[in-house]
């Protein structure tokens, strides 16, 4: 009886060990995963901070280029293209990263809502490029204000998708 007793105790033990191991490799693999949803936040973060700067940048020589009296020159239009390209590639590999990420923020974060509005910006942007493009070749109907609004709102709605990612309250706190 005495031996049974022993061998009791002992499995109870060692049950309660392999329990508190996979309570232990559990908050283990959640740390991971948060580990690794914050590295992605802020490469995203990062990214849309760097995408902001660029557009400012593009913004204030198109803006520029716009308030002259004619036609930009081949030099000036091809600096602009180049900060678009930049513009556009670091706003593509932030989209990416949001992208990845908007599933698992959740749903009352306002982070999907922000990274709706801050493509249809994007995409707002775009026609209006299009229509400076005109503008810089040829002297057309594009005035520099209206250029100045859709290109600083596409910069202020990558400011709130980076603040809704990092408020969105699914961030551990040791961040």
């Amino acid at each position: 009886f005495q031996v049974h007793t022993h061998l009791d105790q002992r499995g109870l033990l060692a049950a309660g060990l392999c329990a508190m191991a996979g309570n232990m490799a559990w908050n283990a693999y959640e740390q991971l995963a948060n580990a690794r949803r914050i590295v992605q936040t802020n490469a995203m973060a990062d990214k849309l901070i760097h995408t902001a700067s660029i557009a400012a940048a593009e913004r204030g020589l198109t803006s520029a280029a716009l308030g002259r009296r004619g036609p930009a020159d081949a030099a000036t239009r091809e600096k602009i293209r180049k900060l678009r390209r930049q513009t556009d590639a670091a706003w593509n590999e932030a989209l990416a990263i949001a992208r990845t990420l908007e599933d698992r923020m959740p749903g009352d974060s306002g982070f999907s809502w922000s990274l709706r509005h801050a493509i249809a910006s994007h995409d707002k942007l775009d026609r209006m490029r299009a229509r400076a493009d005109i503008h810089l070749r040829k002297k057309g109907s594009i005035q520099a204000d209206a250029w100045i609004a859709t290109s600083r709102h596409f910069i202020e709605d990558t400011a709130r998708l980076h603040e809704a990612a990092l408020t969105s309250g699914n961030l551990p706190s040791e961040i």
